[in-house]
C-alpha cells in the first residue's frame, strides 16, 4: 500500500495504527491471498474495510465464510465478493442470519 493510502484508511479508522504487522494484518492479507483475491485489490479492500484486520481467522472470518458458503455461495466467488463488499465478512453471523432469514 502507498503511505498516503495508509493515512486514509488510519484517517477513516484510527484503530488501524495499532494493528500489529505481522500478528493482524499480514495473517488477513495472506488470508485474502489464498483466496484468489489479486494482490493489486487488496489496497481496496483494506480501504474499504480496515476492520478486517481486526477480526480473529479461526473464531470469526472462517465461520462466517462458512455459513454464506453454505447458503449457496461459490467458494470460487469469494475474490469478487470481498472486493465489491468486504463489510460482509464484518458482520456477526447472527446478524447475517437475520437478513436472510428476513429475506426468506
Amino acid at each position: 500500500m502507498e503511505l498516503e493510502a495508509i493515512r486514509e484508511v488510519i484517517r477513516k479508522f484510527p484503530a488501524f495504527a495499532y494493528y500489529s504487522l505481522d500478528g493482524k494484518i499480514k495473517p488477513v492479507v495472506e488470508f485474502l491471498l489464498d483466496l484468489g483475491v489479486p494482490k493489486s485489490d487488496i489496497p481496496t479492500i483494506l480501504t474499504k474495510r480496515p476492520q478486517l484486520c481486526g477480526i480473529s481467522l479461526t473464531g470469526n472470518l472462517i465461520p462466517t465464510m462458512a455459513f454464506i458458503e453454505d447458503l449457496g455461495v461459490d467458494k470460487r466467488q469469494w475474490a469478487k465478493v470481498i472486493y465489491h463488499f468486504p463489510p460482509l465478512l464484518t458482520y456477526s453471523r447472527q446478524k447475517l442470519k437475520a437478513t436472510v432469514d428476513f429475506l426468506y
